[in-house]
């Protein structure tokens, strides 16, 4: 909604702001996983804000996964 939000007040929530068919969006698709010690302390995550926290603190740009600009993959496997 934070998005979406911004968008609205810009103007532009028929191009910004969403993930629907139709509208531009750069991705970064990370993976929490991606590293033993990441792994090991996912194991104990509850919810979305661990998730994001051990992303946060742990995390640097091995988490990367992949990479999309205006719906094309461009880093990644």
């Amino acid at each position: 909604m934070v998005t979406l939000g911004n968008a609205r007040a810009l103007g532009l929530e028929g191009a910004i702001g969403t993930l629907e068919p139709g509208t531009e969006a750069d991705i970064v698709v990370l993976d929490p996983h991606v590293t033993p010690a990441m792994a090991h302390r996912m194991e104990t995550v509850a919810e979305l804000a661990e998730e994001l926290f051990i992303l946060l603190i742990m995390g640097d740009e091995r988490a990367v996964h992949a990479t999309y600009v205006m719906g094309e993959r461009v880093v990644g496997d």
